[in-house]
């Protein structure tokens, strides 16, 4: 048996190279409570500036609240440089267990050289994926310590069950 072998094993026992976690386990193995949610971010519109030169680099993320509250994100679009009026047509697919996730956290931020500024965020309640609908709607976003009557931003996208 040859060095290259023992290393492999012992990878494997800590779950680096197999199991259900490892790259050669079986985390390909679709969860049979899990549906493939398709999420597709069109187009965006930030209200306010929120860089020097009267735009921002904005970009949204979406994540999944459980029944405690807390949010896992699940997805982030790339940073639209120096717009109000970003467009990403951006596509990506999740598993989703629409058992126990009713709602998304939609936020959108404005990417700045070493931080991040919040702009605003929206709930979506997604238990009609249930049912094989679609939603395809503009979210409105609001920051709760600015303005609670008007929208900071708002973004176009589709969320459907395939």
């Amino acid at each position: 048996m040859s060095i290259y072998n023992d290393i492999i094993k012992e990878q494997t026992k800590k779950g680096n190279l197999g199991g259900k976690k490892g790259p050669l386990g079986d985390s390909g193995k679709k969860d049979s409570n899990k549906s493939r949610i398709n999420f597709f971010i069109i187009t965006g519109k930030v209200e306010e500036a929120h860089d020097s030169n009267g735009l921002a680099d904005p970009f949204v993320r979406i994540g999944k609240k459980d029944s405690d509250g807390k949010v896992k994100w699940i997805l982030k679009t790339p940073v639209k440089k120096e717009t109000l009026s970003p467009s990403w047509s951006y596509e990506t697919n999740e598993d989703i267990d629409l058992n126990e996730i009713k709602t998304l956290v939609v936020e959108m931020h404005d990417k700045d050289l070493l931080s991040s500024d919040f702009i605003g965020e929206a709930t979506i309640d997604i238990s009609d994926l249930e049912n094989n609908d679609i939603l395809y709607e503009t979210i409105q976003l609001y920051n709760k310590k600015k303005d609670i009557n008007k929208p900071s931003a708002s973004v176009y996208l589709s969320i459907k069950k395939n």
